[in-house]
């Protein structure tokens, strides 16, 4: 617990609020470090956590071979971990998105990946990637957020692009459900 304090005191010393808390490769979903990361951020005011929620459905519509069966051990996993976290999320105040796509798709996220998100979901959802121009991978992710077609895609479906900062209480996942 410390080392968490000693974190998000380094964080506000730098002059950065944060928004939500996530953790690299969803690390804090760690049930120790979960309850730990939501309690702090709960007293100092954070109000969303990320908690990994893919369609199985989904998960199967974009099975990448070459990732074997770790989409489903993953898929399984923080399933598992996400309804033990959710009601503990809540109990501290914290809220999260309905959906959180990208699981599936670490790594290769591409315009056709984006366009089926986009063109189906509904309610509030995150969309994680890695962009960069350093890898193939990256420039991949880079070229399908910044499409015109899922621009278009986003437009018809009047869909409005938020970061956690303007998200509104009413887009959190309701109590009770997931």
């Amino acid at each position: 617990d410390r080392e968490i304090e000693a974190q998000f005191d380094r964080l506000e010393k730098a002059g950065v609020r944060p928004t939500h808390i996530d953790g690299h490769h969803h690390l804090h979903m760690h049930p120790t470090i979960f309850k730990l990361l939501c309690g702090q951020a709960s007293r100092r005011g954070i109000r969303w956590v990320r908690i990994p929620r893919e369609p199985l459905c989904f998960l199967l519509h974009f099975l990448s071979p070459r990732r074997g069966a770790m989409p489903f051990l993953e898929w399984a996993v923080f399933a598992v971990l996400g309804r033990m976290h959710e009601r503990k999320a809540r109990e501290l105040g914290l809220r999260s998105v309905h959906t959180v796509y990208g699981l599936a798709r670490t790594g290769h996220c591409d315009e056709r990946y984006l366009l089926h998100i986009v063109g189906r979901a509904g309610g509030s959802l995150e969309i994680f990637t890695h962009p960069d121009t350093a890898t193939a991978a990256g420039r991949r992710e880079l070229e399908a957020l910044t499409s015109a077609s899922v621009r278009a895609t986003l437009a018809a479906r009047n869909a409005v692009l938020a970061g956690y900062r303007e998200l509104s209480t009413e887009a959190a996942v309701p109590s009770g459900t997931l």
